[in-house]
């Protein structure tokens, strides 16, 4: 069966889970392949290590740079699961390689950073990119968005979110203010995107 070799930049708990629950689980109907942790940079090189799949364990290389992995690990795709504020920064690095990325959100913390982004991703070749919005598939989005579009609940004119206090008084706990830009805005963002999707927009 075929491999396809996944390199990742910042292999935290985010992207550890959606391979573990999201691709692994959709192969072999989806992929017709194996999926494999080939390559990973990130500074937590133990705790890495603690998450990764068994499978994984014994070839994974860690390398210092993504640089580095993406000439050296034969990727065929890249994961970038870092802390919010490093999003751009390695997706700018990432365009100069003819890897597939998939990008977890916010893509940008400045208007400088989303700038930059869209000058490395404009020139003529730039690989495909996917930003993570999971929750459009959550069991509840999909069931909502089901009965909205049968009329079940008639017409949609106004739909109303909470707010995750618990995650967002969590994050400003254990990260530095430095660290966390972007994570009310990660929240904000996949919570817009879901109304909009129960709300049949694209």
């Amino acid at each position: 069966m075929k491999v396809i070799r996944l390199g990742v930049a910042g292999y935290g708990h985010r992207i550890s889970s959606f391979i573990g629950a999201v691709l692994r689980k959709a192969e072999p109907a989806a992929f017709q392949a194996e999926i494999r942790v080939a390559g990973i940079v990130d500074p937590d090189e133990a705790g890495a290590r603690a998450r990764l799949d068994e499978c994984d364990r014994k070839d994974v290389v860690f390398y210092k740079s993504l640089d580095e992995m993406a000439r050296r690990a034969r990727l065929d795709g890249l994961l970038i699961g870092t802390r919010c504020n490093l999003h751009a920064f390695y997706a700018i690095q990432a365009a100069r390689y003819d890897i597939p990325v998939f990008l977890e959100k916010p893509v940008a913390v400045s208007m400088r950073q989303a700038l930059d982004l869209e000058n490395a991703y404009s020139r003529a070749k730039s690989p495909p990119v996917a930003v993570s919005f999971p929750l459009r598939v959550s069991p509840l989005c999909v069931q909502a968005r089901r009965l909205i579009r049968d009329g079940a609940v008639g017409s949609a004119e106004h739909i109303a979110a909470g707010r995750e206090k618990s995650l967002a008084g969590f994050i400003k706990n254990v990260r530095p203010a430095a660290k966390r830009r972007g994570c009310a805005r990660n929240l904000k963002n996949k919570k817009q995107d879901k109304l909009d999707n129960m709300k049949g927009k694209k």
